[in-house]
């Protein structure tokens, strides 16, 4: 029996971890026959699986549950790389729970992989069943799942199934027809890798968005799918190792995870509380450095050095192994690979922005720009221009001298504003991702933002004039993120009214606002018109769902109806947009004041509170959600007073919300 489906009880062998691929490797490095059934004897003679086991597995695959698929690939004769090639794709089973047509495709830190077909959808999948049967490693392979599928991304591959069969777990996913970047990169031009590389890092920074930390990015666990158009299409794999805000239970100090070569400093010392997005970005960076010059950082040491020399050596600098490469290239991955967490780009999307001015010919923000630096970057955008102008240049040196100096200074402060716009951002994420963990006091937390906010602030405290604006809007971004409005107010007015005139500048003008005015409903004559001023100054801003912003204006301008359908849009464009469901309460709560009958006033109420309820479970900790559940009870409390009704539920209610709050955010 053994010998009519040898390909078969290979396969289920590999399934079942009763066979390695290693030791496959070592059967056939001695292996002289020609066809799978050769193959299972030198592994009986090898102890590894015994004639007993392949008589086991050969009853499996030949049971009628197992029978209905196709016959595995016939063995053919060709050299012994030949055939370990092709024992991939030989090796299959018919079926497997509701799959069918299992081809074995390589091997995950976790489990096996197999191509695999889904009959009740009618697609292909990439089939992940996990080795061992130990509880932690089942938590593990579960929480892989439940992290992957929660970031909606197109970038991210996609989970569409987690189940067990036959005491085995597994995970059904979107089968990406294409390459690792580790195999691909050498085939790459520059501009393709910065491109992977940039749909990457926006990738992860929408991980991010969500709480998560991949902590285990590496040009393996990105697959590059070539379109029909020949655009190449990247795609984030593994969130095997990824942390959410609720996996403490997975962390243990001391223990490392990862793979080594692109372990940032802190990972490589097993702190694992100390991991944040920046050990992403130190990740991102070595595996920007692999796909850029063939080689990830400190590859000539063993494992064990490898890590001591992630922590105390620098790696070699990419300029002296390929003095070509362009400048701010290297720059970018220096930035990213700093060994002090803070010295890095503060977000994915930090690294993103800095691939995309490479990319369009902008100076990159991660560098210390001279007049030469900037110079040159003006030159190869502009040759022609250039061209014509350099006959003037020589008459303009004479009174250079002293406009130079004068325009070194100015670059320097305009430097520092991006600098400190790029901290700022930063505390932004941070806080966003403490929003969003479990419900705890957390004074600890804001005070620690408000430290690097203080911080920002004497670094920008006396500015040039040239800078002046820039450095205005850091600031007041900082002090939004540091949640202190009405300082973040007086900064940002100054930055518009020094001429500097964004989009973002008028956005977040218009959050100091809101967040300063939205529990004073008396004064709304006052700064209303300056809120809707803000807003309609904000369209083109660059955020995470300008729909959001047009449901903001609508809101205030009493369009309910628009807001309402603009919000709905926000929250599927950008699931994780938790303030698009808290701005549906609150126009639920507008309606309610502007209703005079009982029935429709609960219920507009009622719906306020579902959709606080939605926006609480995806950011606990946001304590401006648990002041709009307050003034949600307050308002009810007030209208049941003058429609003579009874008040003790109402209080209690009211009660248990500022409770809540105060335990959040005590006083």
């Amino acid at each position: 029996m053994i010998g009519q489906h040898p390909a078969q009880i290979l396969g289920l062998a590999l399934m079942r971890g009763l066979v390695t691929c290693d030791d496959l490797g070592r059967a056939m490095a001695s292996w002289a026959g020609e066809g799978a059934a050769e193959l299972l004897l030198r592994l009986d003679a090898m102890g590894i699986l015994d004639m007993g086991q392949q008589g086991m597995l050969a009853e499996e695959v030949s049971s009628p549950e197992a029978s209905g698929g196709r016959a595995a690939v016939a063995w053919q004769t060709s050299s012994v790389e030949s055939r370990a090639k092709q024992f991939k794709t030989a090796t299959m089973l018919p079926s497997w729970g509701p799959y069918r047509n299992l081809r074995f495709i390589g091997e995950g830190g976790m489990g096996r992989i197999f191509q695999a077909y889904d009959p009740s959808l009618r697609r292909v999948v990439a089939l992940k069943i996990l080795r061992g049967d130990s509880p932690e490693l089942v938590m593990r392979f579960l929480l892989e799942a439940q992290n992957q599928a929660a970031v909606e991304h197109p970038n991210i591959c996609r989970v569409y199934e987690v189940g067990e069969w036959q005491g085995y777990s597994f995970i059904a996913m979107q089968f990406i027809v294409g390459e690792g970047l580790d195999l691909l990169a050498p085939r790459l031009t520059i501009q393709q890798k910065v491109g992977i590389m940039r749909t990457v890092a926006e990738a992860i920074h929408a991980a991010h968005g969500q709480g998560l930390i991949h902590r285990d990015i590496k040009p393996a666990n990105i697959m590059v799918e070539r379109e029909a158009n020949g655009r190449l299409r990247p795609y984030v794999l593994d969130f095997g190792l990824s942390r959410g805000p609720d996996a403490s239970g997975f962390t243990v100090t001391g223990l490392v995870l990862g793979t080594t070569y692109y372990m940032a400093p802190e990972q490589a010392r097993g702190d694992n509380r100390l991991l944040d997005r920046r050990t992403d970005v130190y990740s991102l960076g070595a595996t920007f450095y692999r796909t850029l010059c063939g080689r990830p950082p400190f590859a000539d040491s063993a494992e064990t050095e490898e890590i001591n020399h992630t922590q105390y050596s620098e790696p070699i600098s990419l300029r002296r192994m390929m003095p070509s490469l362009p400048r701010d290239l290297c720059t970018i991955a220096q930035k990213c690979m700093e060994r002090d967490p803070a010295d890095r780009y503060p977000t994915a999307e930090a690294m993103a922005e800095d691939l995309r001015r490479f990319q369009e010919g902008e100076p990159i923000l991660a560098a210390t720009p001279s007049l030469a630096y900037r110079s040159l970057k003006f030159i190869r955008k502009r040759k022609s221009q250039f061209f014509l102008a350099s006959t003037a240049l020589g008459a303009m040196l004479i009174f250079g001298g002293m406009a130079v100096s004068a325009r070194l200074r100015a670059e320097e402060q305009v430097q520092l504003a991006q600098q400190l716009a790029l901290e700022a951002a930063g505390l932004e994420s941070q806080i966003r991702y403490v929003h969003r963990l479990p419900l705890h006091n957390i004074r600890s937390d804001q005070r620690q933002i408000r430290k690097q906010v203080d911080a920002i602030r004497m670094r920008g405290a006396n500015p040039g004039q040239a800078a002046k604006g820039p450095i205005a809007y850091a600031l007041g971004r900082a002090c939004l993120a540091g949640d202190d409005p009405e300082l973040a107010k007086v900064h940002l007015e100054e930055a518009w009214e020094r001429g500097y005139r964004k989009p973002e500048v008028a956005y977040l003008l218009a959050l100091s606002i809101i967040r300063l005015h939205r529990s004073q409903l008396g004064d709304r004559k006052i700064w209303v018109p300056k809120l809707l001023a803000a807003l309609k100054a904000s369209q083109g801003a660059t955020t995470e769902s300008p729909l959001f912003i047009q449901a903001q204006l609508a809101f205030y301008e009493s369009r309910f109806d628009r807001a309402t359908e603009l919000a709905e849009q926000a929250m599927v464009e950008t699931p994780w947009l938790y303030e698009a469901r808290a701005l549906q309460a609150e126009i639920h709560l507008a309606r309610a004041e502007d209703l005079q009958e009982p029935s429709r006033v609960i219920q507009e109420l009622e719906m306020a509170s579902d959709d606080l309820r939605t926006a609480q479970s995806m950011a606990p900790c946001d304590p401006s959600l648990r002041e709009l559940e307050c003034r949600r009870w307050e308002q009810e409390l007030a209208w049941r007073r003058t429609q003579g009704l009874e008040l003790s539920s109402t209080r209690r209610a009211l009660l248990n919300a500022g409770e809540v709050k105060a335990m959040l955010c005590p006083s």
